[in-house]
């Protein structure tokens, strides 16, 4: 199962990149407010590398990780011209991080849980 997950969650992490450096227009996916994306966007993918990499440690790697892959982004839209750099949107990646820690247990427990079942059926 890890295999699986680590395969999810490098193809969120390549398509929140794409998501985050397409031009905007009215058909773009959002929630409605920008930093709700952020932080949606960062709590799946914390989420995800929680899940994937178990072993890594928590603050040090996975938090610092993607703190340093949404300045990234940031940087990247920063470089084109129809985005620019926000450091409220890095504020709101953070945020987004910081939620999951709360879950992070009853999430862990919710997908073993899932695991038993389908392996079950």
């Amino acid at each position: 199962m890890l295999k699986f997950y680590k395969v999810l969650f490098i193809l969120t992490l390549v398509m929140v990149m794409v998501l985050s450096l397409l031009p905007l227009d009215e058909n773009f996916v959002s929630t409605g407010w920008d930093k709700s994306n952020h932080m949606l966007a960062f709590i799946t993918l914390i989420a995800l590398f929680d899940i994937a990499f178990p072993r890594l440690d928590f603050w040090r790697t996975k938090i610092f990780a993607l703190l340093l892959f949404g300045v990234l982004i940031e940087c990247l839209q920063g470089l084109t011209t129809y985005r620019f750099f926000s450091l409220l949107d890095v504020v709101a990646d953070a945020v987004g991080l910081l939620l999951f820690y709360p879950l992070r247990a009853y999430f862990t427990k919710l997908v073993h849980r899932i695991e038993r079942y389908c392996l079950s059926v």
